[in-house]
């Protein structure tokens, strides 16, 4: 399949979003522009960039980590087949967290807590699916495939 990219900015650094003709199929958090190049180029050979075809979606991202993105992400189109199995059905719940509130593990893998916290580790498009709204049960934040310090920026970003 063919698959094109764009960056986004977050003050001076970049994040990417990959996407080919079924709808977005990955995002990259914001790091040092080289880096983020380098990992669409290892994960998603021959991508090539078309800042115009994401422009609504690099829009939604840079206004969600200026703090101006409170109204999510509705409209974008994500690739059907990040929606599949166990996992799929997890990512699908977190989708419906608003912004600025949690949920526990437990409730996003409708009681299976552990295969919730596997599933969520396996989200491919981090904030546009929000899995770092979804907290351990006694209130500490879990974990986070990115790393512990950026769920904590999101959620204090949202205000959480």
């Amino acid at each position: 399949m063919y698959e094109t990219y764009a960056l986004f900015r977050d003050k001076k650094k970049r994040g990417a979003i990959v996407s080919n003709n079924s709808g977005i199929t990955a995002l990259y958090l914001p790091e040092k522009r080289k880096a983020v190049l380098r990992k669409i180029s290892r994960d998603f050979k021959g991508a090539v960039p078309d800042k115009k075809g994401h422009a609504a979606a690099v829009k939604l991202l840079e206004d969600y980590f200026s703090g101006r993105g409170r109204n999510g992400f509705a409209g974008l189109r994500l690739n059907p087949g990040i929606f599949k199995n166990f996992t799929g059905k997890v990512l699908k719940k977190t989708l419906k967290i608003p912004y600025g509130e949690t949920r526990n593990y437990k409730w996003a893998g409708s009681g299976k807590a552990r295969a919730a916290g596997g599933a969520l580790g396996r989200n491919p498009v981090p904030v546009i699916i929000p899995c770092h709204r979804v907290i351990a049960s006694g209130g500490s934040p879990g974990g986070y495939t990115p790393g512990l310090r950026w769920k904590l920026r999101l959620l204090k970003l949202e205000r959480i």
